[in-house]
């Protein structure tokens, strides 16, 4: 049906009429979204919180790993020093004579008339070479002269030093003597 033929209002109060309509339309429309935002932030808010706290942990977590690796790298860099130390000073071994054998190629040189009551390694340090020092008694003088040469002949000994002072007695000498050389084979 035609509604023009019903509506026996004059046009001034149809418009009117038609003004409330969509005034209260809107109303209910404006009432009706207010209703659906605070029902979606009501809804929301656990997740908007439950967000927030998983934030600022992720973010106290990545400072502290960023705190922790930091240290680590400072650890890992203090640790690969130790070790590249330790690699020189092994590699620094193998040119480096042994106490025990620099000790056994001193005591190899023969010795009669001489009793060794003392032997001190000193191993080569940066620009000096190995030392070691003997201390003992000699019977007299022949015999500690011919032990002190028989040093400097050894190969691998680069100097033997007797203070001249130990040559002041005829018998039963005691002595020290300083050998200085590479003590290697």
């Amino acid at each position: 049906m035609y509604n023009k033929l019903i509506n026996l209002l004059p046009l001034y109060a149809v418009k009117r009429v038609h003004k409330e309509y969509l005034v209260r339309l809107s109303t209910v429309v404006v009432v009706a979204f207010s209703v659906l935002v605070l029902v979606q932030m009501a809804l929301l808010f656990p997740s908007y919180t439950m967000l927030q706290a998983r934030y600022h942990q992720l973010k106290t977590t990545s400072e502290y790993l960023a705190q922790i690796t930091a240290q680590n790298i400072q650890s890992i860099k203090t640790r690969i020093n130790a070790l590249n130390a330790q690699a020189t000073f092994l590699g620094t071994l193998s040119t480096t004579p042994s106490a025990t054998v620099a000790i056994k190629q001193v005591l190899n040189i023969a010795r009669n008339g001489v009793i060794l009551k003392e032997i001190t390694y000193t191993a080569p340090q940066k620009g000096k070479q190995a030392q070691i020092i003997i201390s003992g008694i000699a019977n007299d003088r022949r015999t500690l002269q011919a032990y002190q040469e028989s040093l400097q002949l050894a190969p691998y000994i680069s100097s033997a030093d007797l203070p001249v002072s130990v040559y002041a007695k005829d018998t039963n000498i005691k002595f020290t003597i300083t050998l200085t050389g590479s003590f290697l084979p």
